[in-house]
């Protein structure tokens, strides 16, 4: 199986960067700042929301005008990178710049082709932009519910919600992109949790991808934690490390967007 991991993690970026624009159409009180690179996006969306960094192949010779471009909001300066697709020399000059790595996580990969996913349950409600049958009214804050329909609303977002007697409990999407399908955004309701309903919606996920013919599903996540144990118990495999990089520096001078 054919992994390219850069065009996994450009891609990504570029995702992200569309979900933190969108924020602002939900929320018009926050602070959006966006800002594409050849293979990577800065992507900050305010001190409610937890994009504040860079992400994807970041290079050397663009490292400090990406800081330029950061405005005040981004206190610490995080960098979020795949070691697999960065140089010795990009790695160099995050060190040089004073960037520290400081936590990961890792990518879990699914070979579509090998694995048979379990049937999905009945009790599903599959919503996309055009065709928005979700709520959000279960997500504890205004916050989490922008956030959530900013995911909703990307073009090549699938939503996919469990319903039970008391309303939608639990929801996650799934996009794909030349074959890959990236599955992200995974909520359930509070008194919900641990019962669980993540395991059956990555199950419907995963049948998802197969119908739509994709080769390979992605999963991020930290390691040890229950997202990884059902994707492992599903027949993902570890497919590489997401680094990130930290400086601790004093607010930037450049007022913010």
């Amino acid at each position: 199986m054919h992994i390219d991991i850069s065009f996994i993690e450009s891609n990504t970026a570029t995702f992200i960067g569309s979900v933190v624009t969108s924020i602002g159409k939900w929320d018009p009180t926050t602070a959006i700042h966006v800002q594409p690179w050849e293979d990577a996006v800065t992507t900050v969306a305010g001190e409610r929301y937890p994009f504040n960094h860079v992400g994807g192949v970041i290079r050397s010779a663009n490292l400090a005008q990406i800081y330029a471009d950061y405005p005040t909001l981004t206190v610490p300066f995080v960098i979020e990178c795949a070691p697999a697709c960065q140089t010795t020399q990009d790695f160099i000059a995050f060190r040089d710049f004073g960037l520290r790595p400081f936590s990961s996580s890792v990518v879990l990969v699914y070979d579509a082709s090998t694995h048979v996913p379990r049937i999905p349950q009945s009790n599903l409600v599959w919503s996309t932009a055009e065709a928005p049958e979700l709520s959000t009214d279960y997500l504890p804050t205004d916050a989490e519910r922008i956030l959530r329909r900013a995911y909703g609303s990307q073009s090549e977002a699938t939503i996919v919600s469990l319903l039970h007697s008391d309303g939608m409990i639990a929801s996650a999407g799934i996009r794909i992109v030349e074959g890959y399908a990236f599955c992200f955004g995974a909520w359930v309701a509070p008194h919900r949790r641990r019962r669980g309903h993540y395991a059956t919606l990555l199950d419907a996920r995963l049948w998802y991808a197969r119908q739509q013919g994709c080769h390979t599903v992605l999963i991020q996540t930290q390691a040890r934690t229950a997202v990884a144990y059902a994707a492992q118990e599903r027949g993902f495999t570890y497919g590489w490390e997401r680094q990130r990089w930290i400086k601790r520096i004093q607010p930037h001078p450049k007022e913010h967007l």
